[in-house]
């Protein structure tokens, strides 16, 4: 048995991987060996602590005989404004909590209390091998796809929760990407639809839904509060970000620099901040744009990390499909112009889905949604849009029907989740 045992860790084991893994890639039969593994050591727990020093010097992994009654995972430090709202709210409350990260640049590291407790579990393997075995009352992800790729449902575990960490349509994640989650924690009505023709589309069991919201929207809405708090100074020009993604979808490498131009032909101040990942697989299209503009001074390139401030302070934002639209619309309370492009859903929840997802059907709810021809007028767009005086007030109405608890979601889903513990 003990031999047994040994050489499934042995066949199970891969260095820590840096790069995302999805389920074409040829790593899936060994993150499928670590859930075996799993499976095994569960079943035969006296022998699985007898060979505990065997999994810590094969893995590098702290394997823990304590069941904590609600676990937190986050697999990257970008993710922390999603939890840090929750988490706040269960320390009001008193309620014990376990924040585990992959990533050592987590500012959740930080965030310890006489509740709270943190931890770095590693990256890749090492990571989904601790969670594998993990015992909790529940675990709370915005993790999708445990179950069908490298994290499996641990025995140990009694619920699991994800929690959707952006308001955008759940059909545009991965197939299968919430089948083996028992409850989901939804930041509007159009999620709560599109989970359920899934579940109804496969025969899948009915999920808990809970009305929650987005924690990250209301950690930018209270910083952008206490910015406006602060004396400004006013501004005698109309500031436009222009803020694409990056690969098929960059519109600077559709378009290039001509309705920037035009933009800056017209006295507007312009914003250009390409997406992060632009600067690295694509930075000739940014290099050929900037030369191009190189003569206007009323033009400003934002590459730093954090996107606050030209957020803050623009008046109008020109992206494409992307999660930063509805920061912008929701947050902001200011007009998005998005440019009509061909999206493909293939591999995505979408591809089942029987109408379009969400987003593509509200663009014009938050801005205007145009065809490549009206960028030949696209500073007649901006003109249109900006001085629209119901804008505002439009903006706050669709974000109140489209996001529920904004700037209290915290509470709310610590409220659930603690009900969750106490039900199980």
């Amino acid at each position: 048995m003990e031999k047994i045992a040994f050489t499934l860790l042995l066949l199970s084991y891969q260095p820590s991987a840096f790069a995302y893994l999805d389920p074409g890639s040829g790593s899936i039969l060994l993150s499928a060996l670590v859930g075996v593994v799993a499976t095994v050591l569960f079943s035969m727990k006296g022998f699985y602590y007898k060979i505990k020093s065997f999994v810590v010097s094969l893995f590098g992994v702290n394997i823990e005989k304590n069941k904590h009654k609600l676990v937190f995972y986050s697999e990257g430090k970008y993710y922390w404004h999603t939890f840090k709202p929750i988490l706040e709210a269960l320390n009001k409350k008193g309620v014990e909590a376990v924040y585990l990260t992959s990533s050592e640049e987590d500012e959740g590291l930080s965030f310890r209390t006489d509740y709270i407790s943190t931890r770095y579990i590693g990256k890749g393997n090492k990571a989904y091998t601790y969670l594998n075995m993990l015992e909790a009352k529940v675990c709370v992800m915005t993790t999708p796809g445990i179950g069908v790729l490298q994290i499996r449902r641990s025995k140990g575990v009694g619920h699991y929760a994800h929690i959707v960490h952006a308001p955008t349509d759940m059909g545009t994640y991965k197939l299968y990407s919430f089948e083996y989650y028992d409850s989901i924690f939804c930041s509007g009505a159009h999620q709560e639809k599109t989970i359920r023709v899934l579940e109804d589309l496969r025969n899948f069991h009915k999920k808990t839904l809970v009305k929650a919201g987005c924690p990250y929207m209301d950690v930018l809405g209270l910083r952008l509060e206490k910015e406006n708090a602060k004396p400004s100074i006013p501004k005698n020009k109309k500031t436009v970000l222009v803020a694409p993604t990056w690969g098929e979808h960059n519109l600077l490498k559709i378009f290039g620099a001509k309705p920037i131009k035009a933009l800056l032909n017209q006295g507007y101040e312009v914003i250009i901040r390409p997406h992060p990942q632009s600067y690295m697989a694509e930075p000739e299209i940014i290099v050929a744009v900037k030369d191009e503009l190189s003569s206007f001074e009323n033009i400003k390139w934002d590459n730093s990390p954090d996107n606050f401030e030209s957020l803050r302070d623009s008046d109008i934002l020109i992206s494409a499909l992307s999660g930063i639209v509805f920061d912008y619309a929701f947050v902001f309370e200011k007009p998005v112009i998005t440019v009509e492009l061909d999206y493909s859903f293939i591999g995505q929840e979408a591809n089942d889905l029987p109408y379009k997802v969400w987003e593509l059907d509200v663009l014009n709810k938050i801005g205007e949604c145009i065809s490549s021809d009206d960028l030949n007028n696209i500073s007649g767009v901006v003109e249109r849009l900006l001085t629209d005086p119901k804008k505002k007030v439009e903006l706050r109405a669709f974000r109140d029907d489209s996001l529920y608890n904004y700037k209290h979601s915290g509470s709310v889903i610590a409220d659930n989740l603690v009900k969750i513990m106490e039900d199980l």
